[in-house]
Parts: structure tokens; C-alpha cells; sequence
């Protein structure tokens, strides 16, 4: 008995913050649930269709940078890439390098085995310093679309909880800049980001030429929040610099994306799993407005302005609330640390994370 309320307690919706922390949280325990959750998202990416397809396997946002690999290999640019689909915007060449391992293994395992790998290092990060109640964020609009396209934004999310993930940020350049700012960088992880720089250059001193000049960069259709009304609001998490929150949402409003995988890293925003469930609701909320908008093209990642209104005004403002909220919040415990017992009040490890 007591080992199912201990299980229930991992999930419970209390605002006080009494769930077990990682430090009492056992190993075995961690690795069941990461793994459970990489294997659960690899098959669920196994059945799914995804946008590119690769001697005839859907391969996904990865496809490009493994064949680019390939066509390296076989002493082409790796940029020489023809699609049924129509021209893309590439990746840096960085991307090639460490998805290159891809290549040992069939292309119609490439996005099971990356979701499953990638989700499932979210849940040990989450797990092991964050609390599993975050897990819920997997229950996302911006998480369903990135495990339809594989995308980077579930192992960039578990950087912020892993660090020696953090030189991730190589690969996706524009949101790797909001994740510079707010890692828990190591001189071994600063060391490893520079190692996969420096090898891509060894291997192919003028990718950054023929990237810049191949990669079909303008055709990226990116947006950032704060250009879009009313995203202009977003500026004011600038108050908010100093917490690793604020200075995340700042950042992610200030750098080119596209809805909805991009967003993904606003889910590690809340402090509870009230403000979990309510910044889940709202994102919901947004994507089926927007699927009632543009039924046939929300997948197809073509960018709408009206759209993105609606992922500001269901993503970004609802974070910048939250942020906001706990703020004010964490100010006036304080203020009055003897005050409503019923406050929010964050733990040591709450005030780090900040």
C-alpha cells in the first residue's frame, strides 16, 4: 500500500512542493521510467507518418542532415540534397556530424530510434532534477508535432536538465541561442560544443560557406514572438533576466522559430503542476483553434500569421503569467515568510533552478 501512494505522490497536484526530490529518488526508479517513456515514444514514432520520406521510410526533420552525412561520405556536398517535396532549408553541417551514427542503422529506424533515445533522455533529465509531474508536458501540442516531424526540441528541452547535452545547441543554431544563455554550462560541455565545431570544420573547412550559400536558408519562414502583436509584451520577462525562467521565455521571443515543435521548451516554465496543467490547457486550446483555421496545412509547416497570434496568445503570454506569477509570488513569501500558509512556496532547489 504504501508503494502505491508513493507512486500517486509522484504526480500529485500540490502547490507546496512536496514531492521527493532526485536526490532521494532512486537510480533504478529513474531508468525504469526514462526508458518505459523512449520506448513508449519509439513505437508511437514507428506508426506515425512524418513529413520526408527516404528510400521510401518517413525519416523526418533528421532525414536531411543523415543523407547530407552520406553524401559526404560518398565524396559529394553534403547540400546536394534533391527532395520529391521541394527545396528545405538544411541544417549547419554540425548536424550531419552527429547524426552520422544514423547511418549504421536502416533509414526506417532512424526516427524511432532518435524520438525514443531523445524523449527518453527528457524523462531521465526530468526525473533526475526536475519533477516527474513535468512529465505531463509530453502531453503537448508542441511535443505531438515535434515527434511528427522528429525534431531537435525534446533533447534541446533535456539540456536544460542535462549538461552534458547542452552542446545540442550546434545543430539548431537560432533556438541553441536561447539555450547558451540558460545551461548550466561545464568547461567539459563548453569543450564538446567547440570539439563538434571544430571537427566539422576539419572534415569540411567551407561548410559554413556552402551552407550559407546551399542551404536554401531563405526559404526558412520563421517567426520571432515578439515581431507579431502582441508579442511585443514578451519584453517585459526582460525584468526577469536574472532567473533561468525569464531569461528563457526572453530569449525564446527574441529568436526565429516555428510553431509548434519550437515551443516545446516552454514547458519547462512551470513550477507546479497546477501551472503544468493550465499552460497544457491553453496550448491545446490555441492548436485546435488553429487546426480549425488551416485543417489541411498546420502540419505541413507552412506559417500563418494569424497562427502564430494564436500561439502567442496561448503559449508565450500564458508562460510570461506564469513567470510573472511566480515572481511576485516568490516576493511576497519574502516579505511575510510567516504569512498564508496556502502561498506557493518554492524549495531550495526551486530558488536554484531560478
Amino acid at each position: 500500500m504504501k508503494s502505491v501512494d508513493a507512486f500517486a505522490s509522484l504526480f500529485s497536484f500540490n502547490d507546496a512542493y512536496s514531492l521527493e526530490t532526485a536526490a532521494t529518488r532512486p537510480l533504478r526508479t529513474r531508468i525504469i521510467v526514462a526508458a518505459a517513456v523512449g520506448i513508449l515514444a519509439a513505437i508511437v514514432a514507428a506508426f506515425l507518418t512524418h513529413p520526408i520520406r527516404f528510400q521510401g521510410e518517413w525519416v523526418g526533420d533528421i532525414g536531411p542532415p543523415i543523407v547530407g552525412a552520406k553524401l559526404f561520405l560518398d565524396g559529394e556536398s553534403p547540400y546536394a540534397l534533391l527532395l520529391r517535396e521541394g527545396a528545405i532549408t538544411l541544417y549547419p553541417f554540425t548536424a550531419s556530424v552527429v547524426l552520422s551514427p544514423f547511418l549504421l542503422i536502416p533509414p526506417a529506424l532512424w526516427a524511432p530510434v532518435f524520438m525514443g533515445l531523445t524523449t527518453g533522455l527528457l524523462a531521465f533529465g526530468i526525473m533526475t532534477r526536475g519533477r516527474p509531474w513535468q512529465l505531463l508536458a509530453l502531453l503537448s501540442p508542441c511535443f505531438m508535432t515535434a515527434m511528427h516531424s522528429v525534431q531537435w526540441s525534446p533533447a534541446l528541452a533535456a539540456g536544460l536538465l542535462l549538461p552534458f547535452l547542452l552542446p545540442l545547441v550546434v545543430v539548431k543554431p537560432q533556438i541553441g541561442l536561447a539555450l547558451t544563455f540558460c545551461g548550466r554550462w561545464r568547461p567539459a560541455t563548453i569543450a564538446l560544443a567547440a570539439g563538434i565545431v571544430v571537427l566539422s570544420i576539419v572534415l569540411f573547412p567551407s561548410w559554413p560557406l556552402a551552407w550559407l550559400s546551399e542551404g536554401n536558408l531563405d526559404l526558412y519562414a520563421g517567426s520571432a514572438p515578439i515581431t507579431i502583436l502582441p508579442g511585443v509584451v514578451l519584453l517585459t520577462a526582460g525584468w526577469l533576466f536574472r532567473t533561468r525562467r525569464g531569461r528563457l521565455l526572453l530569449l525564446m521571443s527574441l529568436v526565429r522559430q516555428r510553431y509548434y515543435y519550437d515551443q516545446f521548451l516552454l514547458f519547462l516554465i512551470p513550477r507546479t503542476a497546477r501551472q503544468m496543467t493550465v499552460l497544457l490547457g491553453t496550448s491545446w486550446i490555441g492548436w485546435f483553434a488553429a487546426k480549425i483555421l488551416h485543417p489541411d496545412d498546420l502540419a505541413a509547416g507552412v506559417q500563418y500569421e494569424d497562427v502564430w497570434v494564436l500561439v502567442i496568445m496561448t503559449l508565450y503570454l500564458p508562460a510570461l503569467g506564469i513567470v510573472w506569477f511566480n515572481y511576485w509570488n516568490d516576493r511576497l513569501q519574502s516579505a511575510d515568510p510567516g504569512g498564508d500558509r496556502n502561498r506557493l512556496r518554492p524549495t531550495r532547489r526551486d530558488r536554484q533552478a531560478e
